[in-house]
């Protein structure tokens, strides 16, 4: 007869496997911290994952945290890449957070919410090795309150395609 201590850590292993298995598509996912009381528009958050299969296409997406008392209802972003051999490329990326009623996007309780937003979507990276993602707020604002996390997660994808062509 199995006691109830081992049935309590069998059920744990069993919950960690399947919750490891869930997320097979994930290459890499990070999350940072805003310090401080507010978010810098001189604080840059820096995100680096390794990429070997270039024939893969991936999504990368942006994870935000932040209060429901942001002033907001979207996140202004500068984006740097730096492919492994020192290509760079800058984009300026906007996250809706709230719809036009104010509503939160995401997921959350409380007074914090979660949001994960497509940044690239079916993208190949066109070589092997390390990628940087460098990420400032673009708010213009000295302090940008009300953003608690900021991440990136990157993940195995399929190429975008038309959905009416034939």
């Amino acid at each position: 007869m199995i006691n109830i201590p081992t049935l309590n850590r069998i059920s744990i292993i069993t919950l960690l496997v399947v919750l490891a298995a869930c997320d097979k598509t994930r290459v890499f996912e990070k999350n940072l911290p805003v310090e401080g009381d507010g978010w810098h528009k001189d604080s840059t958050a820096y995100f680096y994952w390794e990429i070997e299969d270039t024939a893969n296409f991936y999504n990368v997406l942006i994870n935000v945290r932040h209060l429901t008392g942001y002033s907001y209802r979207n996140l202004y972003l500068f984006i740097d890449w730096y492919s492994p051999s020192k290509k760079h490329a800058r984009d300026t990326f906007n996250i809706i957070l709230a719809d036009e009623k104010g509503k939160w996007l995401g997921e959350g309780s409380g007074n914090v919410r979660f949001r994960t937003a497509p940044y690239k979507i079916g993208v190949k990276f066109p070589e092997p090795g390390r990628y940087v993602l460098k990420i400032n707020q673009a708010m213009r604002h000295e302090q940008l309150k009300g953003i608690l996390d900021l991440g990136v997660r990157v993940e195995k994808g399929v190429p975008l395609t038309n959905q009416y062509e034939n």
